[in-house]
């Protein structure tokens, strides 16, 4: 599977260990840091890949990048 890249929407998002806010916190993501959505998690979250560690965020808190056509056919 392909990982989709997005971006953090808000200052200070908490990277946790499970998808439930009483779950251990691995980090601390500053708004506009660039992340890698892994997967779809329970309701409401993103598993993702922040650097070298993976975790969990609210899906609110990040928003996917999407490139146009044009740009990815220009990457190619």
């Amino acid at each position: 599977m392909s990982h989709i890249k997005a971006m953090v929407s808000f200052d200070n998002t908490k990277l946790l260990s499970q998808p439930n806010f009483g779950a251990k916190q691995l980090g601390v993501i500053a708004k506009g840091e660039e992340v890698e959505i892994v997967a779809v998690a329970e309701s409401f979250w993103f598993k993702i890949r922040y650097k070298w560690q993976e975790g969990y965020v609210m899906q609110p808190w990040v928003t996917p990048i999407v490139k146009s056509s044009a740009a990815e056919a220009a990457s190619n």
